[in-house]
């Protein structure tokens, strides 16, 4: 990391650093954040604190994005990167976030050339290059519940 580089991201975490009883009052009931180990859950708060410093969350239909609801994104999206950095998500800017599961409709074109309309329902997609696109009712259902699999 060059010198312009980490000055930035320690004034961006001096300056914007996620209140800590903010951090442990969101993070306390989300299971994946808990089973990791004290060192890890420091790491998590200062990349999720990068991470909503240079995301843009942006709600739809009317949806206003809270702090508590952006420390429960990031913290999550940054389980994936823990040891990687914030780099790894690096090429796309935008988390847009729906109040509940939304409708996409898209035209697809099968084998033999014919034009299908398709209507699905969703609580979340991403692109390549950005927007991730989730439903706040299936983030919270999906981030208080602790999925085990054998």
């Amino acid at each position: 990391m060059n010198f312009l580089t980490r000055f930035l991201t320690i004034r961006t975490l001096k300056k914007h650093a996620i209140p800590y009883t903010l951090w442990r009052d969101v993070t306390s009931q989300i299971p994946l954040v808990q089973i990791r180990t004290n060192k890890e859950k420091a790491r998590l708060r200062l990349l999720s604190t990068l991470f909503i410093h240079k995301k843009s969350f942006t709600g739809a239909h009317d949806l206003t994005i809270t702090l508590e609801m952006a420390i429960t994104i990031a913290s999550q999206a940054c389980i994936e990167i823990l040891y990687l950095g914030l780099n790894a998500f690096r090429g796309w800017i935008e988390i847009i976030i729906y109040p509940a599961a939304f409708v996409v409709q898209r035209d697809t074109i099968d084998e033999n050339g014919i034009m299908h309309k398709q209507v699905n329902t969703l609580s979340g997609e991403s692109w390549g290059k950005g927007p991730v696109i989730l439903s706040w009712e299936d983030v919270i259902k999906d981030s208080y519940t602790l999925h085990l699999y054998p």
